[in-house]
């Protein structure tokens, strides 16, 4: 029997720690490679701080990689929810 999942607290996990309410919702696999992905672009970001070409797709990816961890985290979370 599975657990319910709050759909509202896992979009509010993603939207402290990408990939925390993929976790959290029960998509590990997901939630890991959110959390891995975000950390190396924000440390890819770092490192190439002064190529202007690299910095604007970092400070574009970053962002839409936390909107799509949010939407997913609560679009799963629902998913599994009406899992009989």
């Amino acid at each position: 029997m599975n657990e319910k999942k709050n759909p509202w607290l896992a979009g509010l996990l993603s939207f402290f720690i990408s990939g925390v309410g993929q976790i959290y919702a029960g998509a590990f696999r997901i939630g890991i490679f959110f959390i891995i992905l975000y950390i190396l672009l924000v440390i890819g970001g770092g490192f190439e701080i002064f190529n202007a070409v690299a910095r604007l797709l970092f400070i574009l990816l970053i962002p839409i990689l936390w909107l799509a961890a949010i939407i997913h985290a609560v679009l799963y979370a629902r998913k599994v929810n009406t899992q009989p």
